[in-house]
């Protein structure tokens, strides 16, 4: 079942959900900007996808030496970003992804630590459970 994440409880509510979980797959879809992000808690668990939609910013670090693919998740945070923090995408000289000052966009902030760092910026996110009851 899909949801649309639209309200802070949401994200609260993903946030709680993600933490301690593992990162089994990520798949960028380039062409139309939009990246998935696979969750389990393990062998028990039927899993959770994160579809960012829209994504303007993405940045993936690792352990060089890390090959598994599995990547635990020790914390993650969600939020929107307010109006006075998306001038920070400016500051990096995001020119062109042509914000204008009379656009009111919301945008989502994303980040995960642990094995390995995410920071992404979408304009939407879709949560969907694999195999729900």
């Amino acid at each position: 079942m899909a949801k649309t994440l639209e309200t802070l409880e949401d994200y609260e509510s993903l946030r709680d959900r993600l933490r301690k979980s593992q990162i089994v797959d990520l798949l960028m879809k380039y062409e139309i900007s939009e990246l998935n992000l696979e969750f389990t808690h393990g062998l028990n668990d039927d899993g959770f996808i994160l579809r960012c939609l829209n994504v303007i910013h993405f940045i993936f670090s690792k352990d060089l030496d890390d090959r598994d693919g599995c990547y635990f998740v020790g914390n993650i945070f969600v939020k929107p970003l307010k109006e006075d923090e998306q001038e920070i995408l400016k500051r990096f000289n995001y020119e062109f992804l042509g914000f204008d000052e009379d656009e009111n966009r919301e945008l989502i902030y994303i980040h995960v630590e642990g094995g390995i760092l995410l920071e992404i910026v979408c304009e939407k996110l879709i949560a969907l459970e694999l195999n729900p009851e």
